[in-house]
């Protein structure tokens, strides 16, 4: 995955797959030393119909992903989780 801060990475875990579309759980950790509010960058395949826990700043192609209310600061060593469903 992409890291925004130092010490911040995403992991998509893909969780279902059919022909037509896909989701996946995001997950995001922070191996720093200080608590971050994290935006992350990636390439999404497809275009996303349905997310949850996170902000979206498109919902295709290169998509910026960031917290919402409750999971936007990663304290060091923690984990925020999100995840979304796209169409293919």
């Amino acid at each position: 995955g992409a890291a925004n801060a130092e010490g911040v990475t995403l992991e998509l875990a893909e969780q279902s797959r059919w022909n037509t579309g896909y989701c996946v759980n995001g997950i995001v950790r922070n191996a720093g030393g200080a608590p971050v509010q994290w935006e992350i960058t990636e390439t999404i395949e497809g275009v996303i119909n349905n997310a949850w826990n996170v902000e979206l700043s498109a919902n295709t192609g290169r998509v910026t992903f960031s917290g919402v209310g409750h999971n936007h600061t990663v304290r060091p060593g923690g984990e925020a989780h999100f995840g979304f469903c796209a169409n293919l």
